[in-house]
């Protein structure tokens, strides 16, 4: 007998087609009056207990799964607030390190400025006033940066002359 290509049993190669809407192959539909009295109890259950018993798999399975999630939204809530506090608190010190870095800056800027005010080197000093006076405006800054773009002017340097009489205006 040659290869059929189901297998070498003649039994395999020789099985008809189920029947429509059956389950086995012999015909018998699987609500037969052969099924129905077919009463066995397979493992330590009984028909009716196996199916309580899923439903309360059922129930369980959903307590779990709404738990999950419950705590799932908890933990989400907590990195949410422990994150807008963490940023509150970056923020704060970001607002710290930039006053504190705009004063160091402005004291040196007045510093520098103000040894060129000194040696008579009133454009360089003017520089250095200008940018000082941006961060923090005060009036002897105001009142030496006058002075410098007076003796500028004086220097016969038209632009010191325009800034002079745009800043007495201010």
């Amino acid at each position: 007998m040659g290869y059929g290509g189901f297998g070498l049993q003649k039994w395999i190669y020789k099985q008809k087609a189920r029947k429509p809407f059956t389950r086995s192959r012999n015909g018998v539909a699987g609500n037969s009056e052969f099924s129905n009295n077919f009463n066995a109890s397979f493992g330590a259950y009984e028909k009716d207990e196996a199916l309580a018993n899923i439903s309360n798999r059922r129930k369980f399975d959903l307590l779990t799964l709404f738990a999950v999630i419950i705590a799932l939204v908890g933990l989400g809530y907590y990195f949410l607030i422990r994150f807008s506090n963490y940023e509150a608190l970056n923020k704060e010190s970001q607002l710290e390190s930039k006053v504190a870095f705009e004063t160091k800056s402005y004291e040196i800027l007045i510093n520098q400025g103000a040894v060129y005010y000194n040696e008579g080197n009133y454009s360089e000093a003017s520089k250095e006033l200008e940018l000082a006076y941006a961060i923090k405006q005060t009036k002897q800054l105001k009142y030496k940066l006058l002075v410098c773009y007076q003796e500028l002017c004086k220097a016969k340097n038209n632009e010191y002359c325009r800034k002079y009489k745009e800043f007495k205006v201010r």
